[in-house]
């Protein structure tokens, strides 16, 4: 198990309720609730810097094209796009009975 460090936190009392109502309710401890909340913020934070300099560098990659340049650039994302769309399924059949279905494979055998 990793080494803990104890440390003191002061917390608004609505906040400390709810931690501990979600400890109860996970069956796990106070401090189990309050890390693993601090483990989420410190990820998403991270991502969220990290999508930041991506978009950042994306901006300054487009700003670099002419604005035809750009035009082109989002007509041919939106053609890749088009391109990946999921295929459709058709949806199941369904008989009321066994004999439906038999002369339903009937006829289609008979078209094919």
């Amino acid at each position: 198990m990793t080494k803990a460090a104890k440390i003191a936190i002061t917390i608004p009392p609505e906040d400390l309720a709810a931690a501990d109502a979600l400890a109860a309710k996970l069956g796990r401890s106070r401090s189990w609730v309050l890390s693993e909340a601090l483990r989420r913020f410190v990820t998403h934070e991270q991502l969220s810097h990290e999508l930041d300099a991506s978009r950042a560098a994306q901006l300054r990659r487009d700003l670099a094209l002419t604005a035809e340049a750009r035009i082109r650039e989002a007509e041919r994302q939106a053609a890749e796009i088009d391109e990946a769309a999921p295929v459709r399924f058709e949806e199941p059949r369904r008989f009321a009975n066994y004999d439906d279905f038999v002369a339903w494979r009937r006829a289609r055998a008979d078209n094919d």
